[in-house]
């Protein structure tokens, strides 16, 4: 059955045009850690770190800015679960835990990232 088997050269450049494809899908996975820290920076000055594998339980804890920002703490993410801001794009950056990952409020001037162990990574892949 195999030996009756032909490629041409079309088909090979198939296969290997699809194969190329499969791995730039994945190559932005490759890299990605999970994060160990959170960082939060209110009016460009670092204000918390928050390390992931102290965390014992989720908590939640009021930043001290305005609009006020509350954030929800568990052991392996991080949220912003309410905000006083009228977009909300902070809420909707949803749970935060994979290296580089962030939340931002602009009205608030604070940031969230999360920083993992491995350093050097690219800060974006375009293709």
């Amino acid at each position: 059955m195999f030996s009756k088997l032909r490629l041409k050269k079309s088909d090979l450049l198939l296969i290997a045009g699809v194969l190329f494809i499969a791995f730039l899908l994945l190559l932005p996975r490759l890299g990605k850690s999970e994060g160990s820290t959170a960082v939060i920076t209110i009016d460009n000055k670092e204000y918390m770190i928050i390390n992931f594998k102290e965390t014992e339980a989720e908590y939640f804890l009021d930043l001290p800015c305005e609009p006020k920002i509350t954030l929800r703490v568990t052991k392996d993410c991080i949220c912003v679960s309410e905000a006083g801001c009228p977009d909300q794009i902070c809420v909707n950056a949803g749970e935060l835990h994979g290296d580089g990952d962030r939340a931002v409020c602009l009205p608030a001037k604070t940031v969230i990232s999360v920083r993992g162990s491995q350093k050097n990574l690219p800060d974006a892949i375009a293709y």
